[in-house]
C-alpha cells in the first residue's frame, strides 16, 4: 500500500534516508538534499517535493519504503528525487522494489503525472533493476566538473554572452527544438528563461548558444545549447561561458553533456573540466492508450443526426418578414413551417380555451336551430 507522507511517517523517512538513492544528479550536486525536510514542508505548505511511503503486505509483508519526486509548476512529469527501502530481511532485492515501483507507478499517475525520469550510473545495479519496473533508456549524458579557474583564465576570447531577454524566448525554443531529439522534449522541457539564462549571437544576429545556470548552496548546474554551425567555436564558447560564473572550490561548475551534444566533451576537457561519470537518463509513463468499449446502444443513439428547430422565441429574419404577406401556395418551402392549431395572435392559454367553447356553442346553437 502506498500513500502521502504523514507526520507518523517521520521515523521511517529519517531512518530510510541515510541509505536511500538519489535519482536527480542536479540535486545531489548542487543542494544538500533532505527527503524528510522537503517531505515535511511539502505537506505543510505545499511545494515541489510529493513524498509517498509504501508498506508491503502479503509477500511483501514488513518491507517498507519511501519514494520523494520533483514536479515544477504546470508540467506533466516529476523527476525522483530519492528513493529509500527496506525489506524484511534488512536487505535490497527486486522483490520490495518492482512492487514498490509499481505501485508508485500507480500513484503518479492517478496525481496526473504522465511520466517519472530517473537518472542512473550506467554501471550501478539500479538500471538494470529499474529496466524490470518498466523504465526504458531515452539518452546518456555526461557528467563535467570544474573547480577552478586556472586554465581558462589564460585563454583570451572575444565572445561575450548577455542575458537573456523577452525577445531571445522565440529563438531559445527554436534552437532547443532542432538540438534536441523529439522523445526528450516529450519529458523534459526547454530550461527556464530566467536571470540565470544567457545567449550569445553571432555578428549577423542570429542564436549561437544559450546557457542555463542553477546556481545551488553547494555548486553549480549548467546546461549549454550550441548551435551546430557554431562548433568551431567551441573553445571560445566555453571561455566566455566560465566569465560569466567562474568557478571556485567552495562553488565548482558542474556540465551535464548529453550524447546529442558529445562533441562539447573536447573544448570542455581543454578549458579545465574533469569527466565524472556515465549516466542513463529513464522514463516510465504513468499513462498508456486504452480502448473504451462502445455498446450497440451508444453507437445508434451516436449516429442519430441532430434535427435542427425553430425557436418560437426568437425573431424572424429579414427573408421571412418579405415572405410574410405571400400567399402559403406561394412562399418558399424552407419557409413552409406548420403553424399551430390556434390563432397566432392568441399568447393567452385560458384565452384560447375560452374562444374554443364559445365556437363549440355557436355550432350547437345552429345545429338545434
Amino acid at each position: 500500500m502506498i500513500r502521502p507522507f504523514t507526520l507518523r511517517d517521520i521515523p521511517l523517512v529519517h531512518r530510510l534516508s541515510e541509505q536511500g538513492m538519489v535519482f536527480h544528479t542536479e540535486s545531489a550536486l548542487t543542494h544538500d538534499v533532505r527527503p524528510l525536510r522537503e517531505a515535511l514542508v511539502n505537506m505543510l505548505i505545499g511545494g515541489q517535493y510529493p513524498t509517498y511511503v509504501w508498506k508491503g503486505d502479503g509477500e511483501e509483508e514488513g518491507a517498507a519504503g519511501f519514494a520523494q519526486l520533483r514536479q515544477a509548476e504546470d508540467e506533466s512529469h516529476a523527476n525522483i528525487i530519492c528513493l529509500g527501502s527496506k525489506s524484511k530481511d534488512d536487505m535490497l532485492d527486486e522483490d520490495t522494489w518492482l512492487p514498490f515501483l509499481e505501485q508508485l507507478t500507480g500513484e503518479a499517475g492517478r496525481q496526473g503525472i504522465q511520466s517519472l525520469i530517473a537518472e542512473v550510473s550506467e554501471a550501478g545495479n539500479e538500471l538494470p533493476m529499474l529496466r524490470k519496473a518498466g523504465f526504458a533508456v531515452y539518452t546518456r549524458q555526461d557528467v563535467w566538473a570544474c573547480n577552478t579557474d586556472k586554465i581558462f583564465r589564460t585563454y583570451d576570447t572575444k565572445l561575450q554572452f548577455t542575458a537573456a531577454l523577452a525577445a531571445d524566448e522565440w529563438d531559445i525554443h527554436l534552437l532547443y527544438a532542432n538540438l534536441v531529439p523529439r522523445l526528450i522534449q516529450l519529458v523534459e522541457p526547454v530550461p527556464p528563461n530566467t536571470e540565470q539564462a544567457w545567449v550569445l549571437r553571432n555578428d549577423q544576429g542570429d542564436l549561437a548558444a544559450f546557457v542555463h545556470f542553477n546556481e545551488g548552496t553547494a555548486a553549480t548546474w549548467l546546461r549549454v545549447f550550441v548551435h551546430p554551425e557554431a562548433q568551431e567555436n567551441g573553445e571560445d564558447i566555453i571561455a566566455a561561458i566560465l566569465n560569466i560564473r567562474p568557478p571556485t572550490p567552495e562553488q565548482p561548475l558542474y556540465c551535464a553533456v548529453r550524447r546529442y551534444q558529445s562533441w562539447l566533451q573536447t573544448p570542455l576537457e581543454q578549458m579545465g573540466f574533469v569527466f565524472g561519470g556515465s549516466q542513463a537518463l529513464m522514463v516510465k509513463h504513468t499513462v498508456q492508450q486504452t480502448r473504451k468499449h462502445v455498446t450497440r446502444l451508444q453507437r445508434e443513439v451516436q449516429g442519430q443526426p441532430i434535427v435542427a428547430q425553430r425557436n418560437w422565441f426568437s425573431r424572424p429574419s429579414n427573408s421571412s418578414k418579405r415572405n410574410r404577406g405571400l400567399h402559403a401556395s406561394e412562399a418558399p418551402d424552407t419557409q413552409r413551417i406548420p403553424r399551430p392549431v390556434s390563432s397566432p395572435a392568441t399568447t393567452d392559454p385560458h384565452q384560447s380555451q375560452t374562444q374554443q367553447i364559445t365556437e363549440k356553442g355557436k355550432h350547437c346553437a345552429n345545429g338545434s336551430s
